[in-house]
């Protein structure tokens, strides 16, 4: 669950600098990197259960890996990358960003 809150505070940010028209700050660029991480420190648990033999259901398997894919995405349009320069001045792209991987994490989560 706290990929999503990461990720929904990201999305209220992200639709703050929306709707007063200003590229994103570079802090935020900075708390982005959390939901990778995050994303990352939950696929290495889920990894951990899975080589032990405990099998989650496949959905939560299915969710938690497009959550996974949104988080590569926020990734892709970080700071110092290409896609990141092109779109720091369209908040709206990071705000779509953060609610699908929010959207996915919660789903993830309850079909555990």
């Amino acid at each position: 669950m706290l990929l999503g809150a990461i990720n929904l505070g990201l999305l209220v940010w992200a639709l703050g600098a929306y709707s007063r028209r200003r590229a994103m700050p570079d802090i935020y660029y900075s708390v982005l990197l959390a939901s990778p991480a995050v994303a990352a420190v939950l696929l290495a648990i889920g990894l951990w259960f899975y080589a032990g033999g405990t099998r989650p259901p496949g959905m939560h398997i299915f969710y938690g890996s497009l959550s996974g894919l949104g988080a590569v995405g926020q990734l892709a349009v970080g700071r110092r990358t290409a896609l990141g320069h092109r779109y720091r001045a369209r908040p709206i792209v990071h705000g779509f960003l953060a609610l699908f991987v929010a959207l996915l994490a919660a789903r993830a989560w309850m079909a555990a």
